[in-house]
Order: structure tokens, then sequence, then C-alpha cells
């Protein structure tokens, strides 16, 4: 009896003690998310400048339903900490409701940086990585997404935070601060970040590298380019937006492997984008020998020596005026300008199309000439869009005032704005491949991890395929490097089996198949003037 009545004791302490553990409160923080994102920041050597977005702030709310694609109801308090420009580096803390909260905000988070990483693949593969190695911690119904140089360290500051040993915030006296505006406005330049703004959404905070130059400045741009502030066009004169000619109406033909509907021609039209609504041109549509009598600068028409554009750009000759009026309904014709490039004349080209014309005509003028192989003219085309040409990284901002060129998607943006997204490096490189008469064609695929679209190109050399992507060629980290690195081979004349192997996807059934082997050879030397 007396055996009896002690297990049964023990099995009501016991369950005690369960009821007593079930209803123990999560464990809270003497720190704010504020403080606690602040703390994370600060024990870090090199991070990129973050831009403080607490709850108060009229982009916050949207930040967390658009970007991190999580209910807001979910969260009762936080803060984000988010990047401009070129960087992975991000942290944000949230305070649950309740814990299936933080487990949904945990999730949503995770996703979140999938995504991240997907952005960056190919285009910054540094940024790729660190967002790959982000993480998201959960303690009780705190919840705070990581992505650094040092997550060891982070997540020690993060865990301190819960602890009778509070980390130090920036100022050391439990307060959090964010650096004073005359600290962050006059800063360095970095491809990571941009200066401090005067914005109502507070100041850039972080202890490492200092912010990247806005957009109007154009300050990450390598010394021997123009100001992007004066957006100098290769014809030398100012050009601010205006209005101008409506876009040509020629029917244009699709040269991407995955096609779309007909239009109506001998042509397809490709999925392009509305900056080129013709898509690029069929292998065969440029002719064999453009201009070879009256085509304005092609190899067997060589630029003499004394071209004024050898030393300062795609253009140094007189461009077209520019129009007065919106020219945002310039649209990129490939047809028209290949056809005034076959011809000679140029007269009927809209402002844009004038402007490309010109551009790539003195480029061709300049690097191309009778005696070179056609492996020797797509190699020199292929290092002078890198060289000249910078991915727009204002795609890859998280800001509220990112402002991507309306034209990085076709060859003014690139030639003139020297700014493009893949679309923009594949449809100018195979501009210039129709103009020098190399075959070629550009894809419009995806590329993984995720499922971002990305397009890139095929040439014929040899008679063999050969696959080209430029703009992976062109990594965004190499933003400021030393120019002779920043070009890079890797995807240059590679085989279809690579491309797959390196995270591009497409149909291809569709397309050539690449099977040669690599064609690039270490010692060639470009000069690109």
């Amino acid at each position: 009896m007396r055996t009896k009545y002690k297990l049964l004791s023990l099995i009501l302490i016991t369950a005690a003690l369960f009821i007593c553990s079930c209803s123990k409160a999560p464990p809270v923080s003497l720190y704010s998310p504020r403080q606690i994102s602040e703390a994370i920041i600060t024990a870090q050597e090199n991070i990129a400048t973050l831009h403080p977005l607490p709850p108060n702030d009229d982009y916050y709310a949207e930040y967390i339903a658009n970007i991190y694609q999580i209910d807001g109801d979910l969260i009762e308090d936080g803060m984000i900490h988010y990047p401009y420009g070129v960087s992975a580096d991000e942290i944000a803390v949230f305070i649950a409701n309740d814990s299936a909260g933080a487990k949904s905000i945990r999730s949503g988070l995770l996703e979140y940086i999938g995504r991240r990483a997907a952005l960056f693949s190919g285009y910054a593969p540094t940024q790729a990585a660190k967002a790959q190695s982000g993480i998201v911690m959960e303690h009780g119904n705190y919840v705070a997404l990581i992505i650094c140089e040092d997550i060891k360290s982070a997540e020690s500051v993060f865990v301190a935070c819960f602890s009778g040993s509070l980390p130090r915030l920036s100022d050391s006296d439990d307060s959090a601060r964010l650096p004073d505006r005359a600290e962050s406005s006059d800063t360095a330049e970095n491809p990571d970040g941009r200066p401090g703004e005067t914005s109502d959404r507070g100041e850039p905070s972080g202890t490492g590298a200092t912010p990247e130059p806005s957009q109007q400045t154009g300050n990450n741009m390598p010394p021997d380019s123009q100001d992007n502030a004066d957006k100098k066009t290769p014809d030398g004169t100012n050009s601010t937006t205006g209005p101008g000619t409506s876009a040509d109406q020629e029917s244009t033909k699709s040269a991407a492997a995955s096609q779309g509907a007909s239009d109506g021609t001998d042509g397809t039209e490709s999925p392009g984008t509305a900056g080129n609504p013709g898509g690029t041109i069929n292998p065969g549509t440029a002719p064999s020998d453009p201009g070879a009598s009256t085509g304005p600068g092609t190899a067997a028409n060589p630029a003499p020596s004394s071209d004024p554009g050898a030393s300062t750009g795609p253009g140094a000759t007189p461009g077209p005026d520019k129009p007065t009026g919106d020219i945002s309904n310039d649209l990129y014709n490939p047809v028209s300008i290949l056809a005034a490039w076959k011809s000679g004349n140029a007269a009927s080209l809209t402002y844009k199309n004038k402007s490309i014309f010109d551009a790539c005509g003195n480029i061709i003028r300049r690097l191309i000439t009778a005696d070179m192989t056609d492996y020797e003219k797509e190699l020199a085309i292929h290092d002078w869009i890198i060289d000249w040409g910078r991915y727009d990284i204002e795609v890859m901002s998280n800001s509220p005032d990112a402002a991507p060129d309306p034209d990085n998607d076709n060859p003014y943006g690139l030639m003139i704005n020297k700014k493009a997204i893949c679309k923009g490096f594949a449809t100018t490189f195979q501009l210039f491949m129709d103009m020098i008469g190399i075959e070629c064609i550009t894809i419009d695929g995806t590329s993984v991890p995720g499922d971002n679209a990305h397009a890139w190109n095929m040439v014929q050399i040899g008679g063999e395929w050969y696959c080209v992507d430029v703009t992976w060629d062109n990594p965004s980290d190499s933003i400021n490097a030393n120019r002779s690195h920043a070009i890079k081979h890797k995807y240059f004349n590679v085989t279809s089996d690579f491309m797959w192997e390196t995270g591009h996807r497409w149909d291809r059934s569709a397309a050539p198949e690449a099977t040669a082997p690599k064609l690039y050879r270490l010692y060639d030397k470009v000069d690109l003037g």
C-alpha cells in the first residue's frame, strides 16, 4: 500500500512539474529588437553599411509583406537593417505574437534567404555565397535573420542578449545609437552601400564598409569613365531624359531559343522585355558581309588610327541631337539598326537606335580589323563589353528608392548609360555579332538556385557552336576591382554541359548543342583602346 501511495505521489509531482514547465513564459530580452540588431552589427568587423528600418517607417510594413513575404500581423515588434547595392548583408530581429507566429516568421525568412542567394547567383558570386550561409535564429518568440560574414559572432551576440551579460551596443551604454548624419554622409567610395541620406528612413548603420555612391553621382565607375551624373553618351553630350520620337515599328525576329508567339512575319517574337519588343536577331538575318563596301565601319573598312573614339569611349564622334520630348517609347529595334548598317544609311533611325548605331559602329571601327579571325573579333567584343558596361546593381537593391535604368535590358542602357542586366548584355553582344557577321543567337532561360530569368548567347566559330555568358563573366563583385582582373572568361566559349552544370537552364532541344572543347587561349590579349 505504501508503495502504491509513493507511486501515486510521484505521478502527481511529475504532472505538476510538466504543467509548470508548459505554462512557463517564453524568454524575454532586456534589449529591444532594435538594440539586439544593433548589438549584432556592432560586433561585426566587416559588414556593409546597413539602412535601419523601424516599425514607424512607412516602408517597414511593405518590406515585411513584399520583400520577406511574411504576414505582418504575426509580428509584435521588430527592426530591419537592409543593405544597398551589391551586398547580401542584412540583419533583422522580430518579436512574434506567439510561438506559432515565431515558427511562421522563421519559415518565411528561410525562404527569403534562398531567394536572396538566387538573386546574386552568377552576378555577384561572393554575395551569393554569403547569402547562402545566412541563418535564422529562434529563441522563444524572438526571431532573427542574420546574413553577414561572421555568422558565429552574430549567433553568440544574439544568444547573449537573453543572458545576464548583455553585449555592448555601438555607444556601450545599453541604448541603441545609429551613426550621426555627419558620420554617415561624408564617406568614402564602396560598392557595398550608399552614402547617408536625409530621408525620414533614418541613417545607415554598420561598422564595416562605407556606402556606395548613389546612382546620381556615379562614383563607382572606373577612373577613365565619365561621371554618371553627367549621363555622358558616346557622342560626348550630356544626356538627361526627355521626349523623343516614337519607336520604329518595323517587325523584328527573335533569336531566343525559347520562342514566343508569331508576329506574323517570317520570324517569331521573343518573350523579351518592354525595352526590346522584337527580341533578338535570328542567325542568318544579319548580312554575311555587313557593309563591306558601304557600311560604316566593318572589318573591311577599319577605322583610321585617328579615330576620335579611340581613347574616350564608344563614341566621341557626334551623335544624333537629343530630342526634347519623352523618349521612353523609343524602343530598341535591332532589325532597323542592321538594315542601316548594311546600307550605310541611318537617316531613318529613331534617336535611341541611332545612338546605339553610332556607338557600336565606333567600337567596331576601333577594335575590328580585316585581318582578324572570327574568334579574335568575338573575344575583342566580349572583353570590351565587360570593360565598358556594369551590371545595373539597382535591381539588386531592396531600397524603396532603387531606380534601375529603364533601358538596362537593351543595348541603349549598356552602350549609352553603361548599365545593363543580363538581357542588356546578351542583346548588345548579339547586335555586335550580327554587325560583324558572326552567327549568334540569344538564349532566354533561367538560372538556379531559384528560377530567375536569365539570358546569354551562343556563337558559331569555325563551324562549332559555343556558349557565351557575358553577364556572368562580369561579376558585380568586381565593380571597383582592377580593370584587367574584372574581365573574366569562365563562361566564354564553353559547352552546353558546362553551362548546365553551372546553373543555366533552358530548352536544350530548341537550341544548338555546344559540344566542342572550350575555345579560349589564356595568352590572348585584347587592346581595348
